[in-house]
């Protein structure tokens, strides 16, 4: 029997929080959550507050069968985001600063705690890298020993810098990146000029990144495109759904891809599994619905 891959997802926990209601998130947790769901294992390696939102995050994670052993608890508040949406069901987000994830403790003895439990990949993107957590993060890139690295970058308005972009450019094996925050990716990398269409991107982003190994663009209602080196692109289009909310839907698309991409798949069988579970999410009003796919 083929061993269950197993994920080490760093970054945010956070709540999302509506005009009439607060709902547990955070790209990472989202991710993490998915990919069990899919079949994987996943570990979350975060940060909570000593406040009434620690718990109830805690509780959600372990209900849908994410380890916490990894989330230390601070003397920072629990992440918060305030969320709204566009009549068309697009989010828009004003990220609270200086939370529980912004905290995350650069343990010395953490790399080898994370190569005893096995995972196959670290999992990361920008935002927990704002604050003292980078450390955190680092000290993982330079001393852990994973089969890959998947980052989807998820770029927040005011939540990135060419550090936080770099540490995703120049350790992913695989990155997932969107076409909407392509073009904001280069202006700090300057891996392509302005003007360029952002089919190009995958192409520069090989060469200026040897140990990149595929690219997946998101493309919103047009789908995605799978980019590999010397194999020539592959799109499909998105699942049909019925919109009611997009929040969460990057973050299943990932966690489903990279699932099926471990486990061996063919790369048509891996966006088609992604599509179909983000066109669940986006269905519902919850990033990580109640109901699976």
């Amino acid at each position: 029997m083929m061993k269950r891959p197993a994920v080490l997802v760093f970054g945010e926990i956070i709540w999302d929080v509506y005009p009439d209601k607060a709902c547990i998130g955070g790209a990472p947790l989202n991710f993490a959550a998915h990919f069990v769901r899919e079949g994987g294992r996943a570990a979350l390696l975060s940060a909570v507050g000593r406040d009434a939102l620690a718990a109830p995050a805690l509780e959600f994670l372990t209900a849908n069968g994410v380890d916490t052993r990894l989330i230390g608890q601070t003397d920072y508040p629990t992440g918060r985001c305030d969320v709204t949406l566009s009549s068309e069901g697009v989010p828009s987000y004003r990220v609270v600063p200086d939370v529980a994830y912004d905290h995350i403790p650069a343990d010395p003895t953490l790399p080898d705690a994370v190569r005893k439990a096995g995972y196959d990949v670290l999992c990361f993107g920008t935002l927990a890298q704002r604050g003292d957590s980078r450390a955190a993060l680092e000290l993982l890139l330079k001393k852990g020993d994973f089969r890959h690295i998947f980052c989807d970058v998820n770029l927040r308005p005011d939540c990135y810098d060419a550090g936080s972009v770099a540490n995703c450019l120049t350790h992913a094996t695989l990155l997932k990146i969107s076409n909407e925050e392509e073009p904001l990716l280069r202006a700090v990398a300057g891996y392509l000029p302005a003007n360029a269409p952002v089919s190009d991107a995958p192409d520069a982003l090989f060469a200026a990144h040897p140990q990149l190994k595929a690219v997946v663009l998101t493309c919103g209602a047009r789908g995605a495109i799978l980019y590999c080196r010397d194999v020539a692109p592959l799109s499909v289009p998105a699942a049909p759904a019925e919109v009611v909310s997009t929040v969460g839907a990057g973050d299943s698309f990932g966690a489903a891809w990279l699932y099926h991409y471990l486990i061996g798949d063919d790369s048509l069988a891996c966006l088609e599994a992604a599509t179909k579970r983000a066109a669940h999410v986006i269905a519902h009003a919850d990033a990580v619905p109640n109901e699976d796919v």
